[in-house]
């Protein structure tokens, strides 16, 4: 999930309710239909118009100027935010199966694939019982004007994740 400064402040505002929580809680995948694909598409425009519209920029200035001066501390005004608006959500906490593993949000807890757990022999139950699944959502203020850092970081959050496939 990325969000600009305007997204950022409205996250951190309570701001385009729910649009914004229901478009950081998508979930596209490769093998999505194309209709699921172009209701993500839909949705992050409907999105980018509503940031577009926003008419207080002084106000979103202050909290951009204000956000960059906090430095490392900017997780300060962002994490008590998402807390607030993802109250069904778990936060921070780490995953039953890998509990050094700590989502900011956990939509849907890790699943380890077991066709022990398959509830027939056939097909359709035994393809979902060795189906892994998770679905969570990882923050953070990347405020460089290039990638500079964000690849690193990014690629230590996908290795994290990348490595419950093959621990458990």
């Amino acid at each position: 999930m990325a969000l600009d400064a305007r997204g950022t402040w409205c996250l951190c505002n309570d701001s385009l309710s729910p649009s914004l929580e229901e478009f950081i809680q998508l979930a596209p995948r490769i093998g999505d239909p194309k209709d699921a694909k172009r209701a993500a598409e839909a949705a992050a425009s409907k999105l980018d118009d509503n940031l577009d519209a926003l008419a207080n920029i002084d106000e979103i200035d202050r909290f951009i100027a204000a956000f960059k001066d906090a430095g490392q501390g900017r997780s300060r005004s962002y994490e008590p935010a998402i807390a607030k608006r993802f109250k069904s959500i778990a936060f921070g906490q780490g995953l039953a199966a890998y509990g050094s593993v700590k989502p900011d949000l956990t939509v849907s807890d890790y699943k380890a694939c077991a066709v022990t757990r398959s509830k027939s022999g056939n097909l359709k139950a035994i393809e979902e019982a060795i189906r892994r699944t998770c679905h969570v959502i990882e923050f953070t203020a990347h405020l460089q004007a290039d990638m500079r850092g964000l690849r690193d970081y990014l690629r230590g959050k996908v290795e994290t994740y990348a490595s419950l496939l093959e621990a458990l």
